[in-house]
């Protein structure tokens, strides 16, 4: 898995699954390794089943109230955690740690 801040993808990338920056700003995404791709609380649930042995517990990501919540948080995300101007993305070095 790797992390991709929206604001550094490539058109090309954001045409081929038409995407428009709102659409990326307001939600998470995921790419699947067939192609696809799912965004919102969805992708949380994909994200956790690729980090989690137990899928039952990435699940709870993967119903409609969450998904309202996801929703719910993401339109205040900046009044909830403040604002940047862009993601940090820690180097591989500091990764490690």
């Amino acid at each position: 898995m790797e992390y991709l801040p929206y604001q550094k993808l490539t058109k090309g990338l954001t045409r081929a699954y038409g995407l428009r920056h709102s659409e990326l700003q307001g939600r998470m995404h995921i790419v699947r390794c067939d192609g696809s791709m799912v965004g919102g609380a969805a992708a949380i649930t994909e994200a956790c089943r690729m980090l989690v042995p137990i899928i039952v517990l990435c699940d709870v990501f993967n119903t409609p109230l969450a998904q309202r919540l996801y929703d719910f948080i993401a339109r205040r995300r900046y009044r909830l955690f403040g604002c940047r101007e862009s993601c940090y993305v820690p180097s591989i070095r500091e990764a490690r740690r």
